[in-house]
């Protein structure tokens, strides 16, 4: 049978046809569940179930029946919802009745109980015949109440466990998975739960007649084989049984340890030492990695067959439990001969063997084992909002887990569901199962159209009301977001309200039309103040202009108020409802003189200018502007105007005056393009900024300039209004004479002179000869060679920047010079001498020269140094009488002689 039927199966007999119609049930933990507590004799129980009438808290009341510690009344779950609970308490090791009780606002509205469940130790049995038992044998159930089995499950691997429920060990009782009768383990259970005073849960997953080595070759998926009937167990078993249990049950309740009770068939079978302990270490270790859990063993020595004892055997088990900490000390059951068949215990052996095995679970194992823990019921989420009305609600399980079953045969993670029980399952990645608690949900899950009911009309003039009701008294959630049972309605509009339900179910009714008939509302718009001075002029008017009547009895929409007074209007519409404005009250005072105010200056001016208003015929006068002088001086755009107020706050205005004043533009730039200093053939090239008009000081207009004459040049700008800018800051232009008209005289035999019409005065000069430059500088040049010679005159300016500039005369005319081919290259004149005074010229530079005159006898007269003729050189001969001489003129390389005459001037 399918998981899914056993869980309906289980469910309804369970549950019973009428839980529906409780208020309250508890579906979690089942009746005689036990949960395994830890070595400080205590656990973690949760408590799970339905309710179905509206709750604020869920509680619980623990009644101790044996052993325990009973707890009073307290809290479980504040606030459920989905109509299910869940919620937890440490439970003292014991045997107990659970009460659990919900209310809401402190009164109880729902009852249940769990007559019996328990918090103790729970026992997984495994091995063959001796462990598995049999029915029909003689063995008694338990005595004592508290020793319980999971009773809803006998399967040899042809199916899955479904959830469990639980019941007392009864003698032909069967033990899930596989066990059958009560065996020994009944009477052992009795011991245990007298001794350690907690209830007792066992699980049997032993098989008949089957070696270790057959576990061993289950565990990897192939078919045990019983060495006695050669019978094949399905794939995987018996070792599947005992994951079966770990799996299915004990992830739920949690485990003290395996009880290991098997070797007779390897006695039949002689396995030796090495491979019964191998074998069993494997059983052990495949048993923790099938389920991730780290789990106690108590491992019998067993291995009588017949009247055989096989020592190996017992050597091997007590090998596996020295070799392992978390593995303990079984009975040697090998002691007990109280047989019915030489190898199966009889009815005084099980008394021997219970006793047997209660000895060796003892206290010191009982510290020294490591229980493991049942796992809580898998949470589920809710959440109702799905669109299908019958299937309203969705169960989601937690993420995470490998896959999903659910009791309908679904296996998605998430359930859609509407009336009736659902529990799920999911598996870990070791297979472990985790089982939801039951959850039940009757029709009242189902949400219902909630109504709507007014007391009174739906259509009403402003002001007035209506109250609209629901029929839920709780969780009702309306349109315009109120929350209640009752509202009171004046706004039109459209309403409706969604009831949630218990389960957070919803749904809504159909709208109602509330229709707040439009009320006038006029109100009175003033012109302006309602406190008016008598030339002022008031008008009231209405907001709305059909079916009005002042308090004064007009019907316009407008009134021209001319007395003081309280005024006030209302309207009727065509729905005859009738609406008043609020009253206004106006009052009327003397008016002020009207103050006279003129003009001194123009209306429009630049903002270096200013013009004045003079203002007469005052009283308590201002000026807009807050002054209170007879005359302002304007020097800002804008309007102007006298202010005259009386005694009464009335104002009387001027004529207004909107003064214009324009900027000027701002400060010109001027930029030299070049130099301020330039050569008189050159000109200063001047470019201002950017502006509407220019206005230069020498006259010009445009926005660049060229200045050929020195001065001091900067402009002002105007803009398109005739304002003037400040002037730019000034440039001192110069202008730098060059020399001029350039002329070339013979001043002597071999001389050429420069004369200019200008100032020489540093001038450089510049020669050229047949358009060759030569490099004489001075203002003469010694002409050594027939040709045409010019002359160019420099003129060098050091600049007011540092700088320095030239400038060039034109080239001079060309003087065609000519030295006849008689010429000696030597020259003196005037000859005759006339006024004592003669030149002398060498064509060469004659350097160290001695100059000398003799008489014609030979006599010399005077004799002079020159350093060089590098030009004319001029002697005085006003010393030597008239008469005829021999000039002689000398150097170590050359000698030049020639004859002149001294004559009377």
């Amino acid at each position: 049978m399918s998981f899914i039927k056993k869980a309906l199966l289980y469910v309804s007999i369970l549950l019973g046809q009428n839980l529906f119609a409780q208020s309250l049930d508890i579906t979690f933990p089942s009746e005689r569940a036990v949960f395994q507590r830890n070595n400080g004799n205590a656990s973690i129980v949760y408590f799970a179930g339905n309710y179905r009438t509206r709750v604020d808290k869920i509680e619980i009341k623990l009644t101790a029946l044996q052993g325990g510690q009973s707890q009073d009344w307290t809290t479980l779950v504040n606030r459920p919802n989905f109509g299910t609970y869940r919620g937890s308490l440490v439970v003292a090791g014991g045997w107990y009745k659970a009460e659990i009780r919900s209310s809401f606002q402190g009164q109880i509205v729902g009852e249940s109980v769990l007559q019996k469940f328990g918090v103790g130790e729970v026992f997984l049995i495994s091995g063959q015949s001796n462990a598995q038992g049999y029915f029909g044998r003689g063995q008694r159930g338990a005595f004592d109440d508290r020793v319980n089995v999971v009773s809803n499950f006998r399967d040899e691997g042809f199916n899955k466990p479904p959830y469990p429920t639980f019941g007392h060990l009864d003698a032909e009782s069967s033990i899930a998975p596989t066990g059958k009768g009560a065996w020994y383990w009944g009477e052992l259970g009795d011991l245990l739960t007298q001794r350690l005073n907690v209830p007792v849960l066992f699980l049997n997953a032993a098989w008949e007649g089957f070696p270790v080595g057959e576990f061993v070759k289950s565990s990897n998926g192939e078919q045990g084989v019983n060495p006695y009937s050669y019978n094949r167990a399905p794939a995987g078993y018996p070792f599947n049984s005992i994951t079966d249990a770990m799996h299915f049950y004990t992830n739920l309740t949690g485990l003290r340890a395996v009880l290991w009770h098997q070797g007779e068939s390897d006695n039949y079978l002689g396995t030796g030492f090495e491979e019964y302990a191998s074998n069993l270490n494997k059983i052990i270790s495949d048993s923790k990695n099938r389920t991730g859990k780290e789990t106690s063993w108590v491992v019998a020595r067993v291995s009588k067959d017949q009247n055989r004892y096989y020592q190996p055997i017992i050597d091997a088990q007590n090998h596996v439990i020295n070799l392992n900490g978390n593995v303990f000390a079984g009975p040697n059951t090998d002691e007990i001969s109280d047989r019915s068949d030489g190898v199966h215990f009889s009815t005084s052996g099980f008394t021997k063997v219970a006793n047997a095995w209660n000895f060796y679970l003892n206290n010191d194992f009982f510290a020294r084992s490591t229980p493991s823990f049942g796992n809580p019921p898998m949470q589920v989420q809710q959440f109702c909002g799905l669109e299908n009305p019958a299937q309203p609600m969705l169960l989601s399980a937690p993420v995470g887990y490998v896959n999903y079953e659910w009791n309908t045969g679904s296996s998605e993670r998430t359930l859609p569901v509407g009336t009736g029980w659902f529990q799920g399952k999911a598996r870990d990645i070791f297979g472990n199962v985790y089982y939801s608690f039951p959850m039940g949900f009757d029709n009242s899950m189902l949400p219902q159209k909630p109504s709507l009911s007014p007391d009174g009309p739906l259509e009403f003039c402003a002001g007035e009301a209506v109250n609209l009701s629901t029929n839920n008294n709780f969780n009702n959630y309306w349109s315009n977001g109120y929350e209640g049972q009752t509202q009171n309605l004046s706004q039109s509009g459209e309403y409706f309200v969604t009831h949630i339900n218990l389960y957070s179910c919803n749904a809504s009714s159909d709208p109602v039309t509330i229709r707040n008939l439009p009320t006038p509302q006029p109100q009175i718009i003033a012109s302006g103040p309602l406190d008016i001075c008598s030339d002022q002029e008031l008008t009231l008017k209405s907001s709305l202009s059909d079916g009005i009547q002042w308090s004064n009895g007009q019907t316009s929409s407008e009134l021209v108020i001319s007395d003081p007074g309280t005024y006030s209007v209302k309207a009727r519409n065509e729905f005859g409802c009738e609406g008043q404005s609020e009253s206004v009250n106006v009052t009327i005072k003397p008016a002020a003189r009207k103050p006279s105010v003129e003009n001194i200056g123009p209306d429009v001016l630049c903002e270096t200018d200013s013009t004045i208003l003079r203002v007469s015929n005052t009283q308590n006068m201002r000026w807009n502007t807050g002054e209170q002088t007879i005359e302002k001086a304007v020097k800002r755009t804008g309007e102007y105007y006298a202010i005259n107020t009386n005694e009464h706050g009335c104002e009387a205005t001027s004529e207004r005056f909107n003064i214009t004043v324009n900027p000027i533009p701002s400060k010109p730039t001027v930029e030299v393009l070049g130099s301020l200093e330039v050569c008189d053939d050159e000109e200063v090239k001047l470019k201002a900024s950017p502006a509407y008009a220019y206005h230069w000081n020498n006259g010009f207009s445009d926005r660049e300039v060229e200045v050929n004459i020195s001065r001091e040049i900067f402009l002002r700008t105007s803009n398109e209004f005739g304002c003037f800018s400040e002037p730019s800051e000034p440039k001192g232009v110069v202008i730098l004479e060059k020399p001029k008209n350039p002329t070339i005289l013979q001043t002597g035999t071999f001389t050429l002179k420069s004369v200019f019409s200008t100032d020489t005065t540093g001038l450089f000069y510049h020669w050229l000869i047949d358009n060759d430059t030569v490099s004489v500088e001075k203002p003469f040049i010694k002409a050594r060679k027939s040709g045409k010679y010019q002359l160019i005159g420099e003129k060098y300016y050091q600049l007011s920047n540092g700088g320095s500039k030239s400038c060039f005369s034109a080239l001079s005319e060309p003087y065609d010079f000519y030295i006849s081919n008689e010429s000696d290259g030597f020259s003196a004149y005037p000859n005759p001498v006339i006024n004592s005074t003669i030149t002398v010229e060498t064509l060469e530079d004659v350097d160290r020269a001695t100059v000398t005159f003799f008489s014609l006898d030979g006599k010399p007269f005077f004799s002079e140094y020159v350093d060089v003729f590098d030009g004319p050189k001029t002697f005085d001969l006003s010393r030597l009488p008239m008469g005829k001489y021999i000039l002689k003129v000398r150097n170590n390389r050359s000698r030049f002689y020639r004859k002149i005459m001294i004559e009377q001037p």
